[in-house]
């Protein structure tokens, strides 16, 4: 079980439709299966106004619940809390299990981002990690492991002039992402002068907070779990967990809003190859 405080922020041109919609959110939260409230808080209802001039309301509720790690999850997508506070919490779960929570993850955000035509990855950004070749040392993946890392196989859907790009794209990407790819295989599907395929990998990762990362921007086709068998998570990883995974609804949520002032159109490619 979770203990959280979940900080919910709400912007309004009009003081009663942000009172109004605060309220619907909290009738909302307390309607919901398998989630507690065990005290909830709103905070006063302040006036500003933007770099136009114009006025505008906002407000804090603050919501403390206890729930199931995936309902948590859950939440986090479905709330979009600015912060969280993990009250309690120390989580294991094997990986099986926790597969079902990335494949809620990943289903939730991969319809967004095909909805409205968003991509997660910018390409050029990565500041990750630098791996010259394919292939890791057994020692190097247990040590990982035993410190709290994993190691993951996952397959993506990838477009490229040629499998070799596909294939070092894709490998950039995971690095940029905090991955070391220990065995990887690219395969054609599609047909054209293009590259259309998939391309699997084992991938480790030094911690799951990272993985999480992972298979949010790159919403794998299939996945499993090759160690460890259970997964153990703390206070402060949750914490980050719920943090970033409601970051990237929030930014997306930005993107099709500015996009529609914009009125532009973007693309999506699960790993931009």
């Amino acid at each position: 079980m979770i203990e959280a405080t979940f900080y919910l922020e709400s912007q309004s041109n009009s003081k009663e439709a942000l009172e109004l919609s605060v309220r619907k959110l909290l009738e909302e939260v307390k309607g919901l299966n398998n989630v507690k409230i065990s005290r909830e808080l709103f905070h006063e209802i302040l006036e500003d106004e933007d770099e136009m001039g114009r006025i505008f309301y906002s407000s804090v509720l603050e919501v403390d619940i206890k729930t199931e790690f995936r309902e948590y999850i859950t939440l986090c997508m479905r709330l979009v809390p600015s912060t969280i506070e993990i009250i309690k919490g120390d989580v294991k779960i094997k990986g099986k299990e926790l597969l079902e929570v990335f494949g809620d993850v990943s289903s939730t955000v991969n319809k967004l981002c095909k909805k409205y035509n968003l991509t997660l990855y910018r390409v050029g950004e990565g500041e990750g990690l630098k791996q010259s070749k394919i292939g890791l040392e057994e020692e190097e993946i247990e040590e990982a492991v035993e410190q709290g890392g994993a190691l993951f196989k996952f397959v993506v859907e990838a477009r490229a002039k040629n499998e070799k790009f596909a294939m070092e794209k894709t490998k950039e990407l995971v690095n940029d992402t905090g991955g070391m790819i220990h065995k990887m295989l690219a395969k054609k599907v599609g047909e054209g002068e293009a590259w259309e395929g998939v391309v699997g990998m084992e991938v480790l990762f030094f911690d799951i907070e990272t993985l999480f990362d992972a298979v949010i921007k790159f919403s794998p086709v299939a996945m499993s779990f090759i160690e460890p068998e259970v997964v153990h998570l703390n206070m402060a990883e949750l914490q980050n967990i719920g943090i970033d995974i409601a970051g990237i609804i929030q930014q997306l949520t930005f993107d099709v809003i500015t996009r529609g002032m914009r009125g532009g159109q973007g693309s999506f490619r699960a790993t931009q190859a």
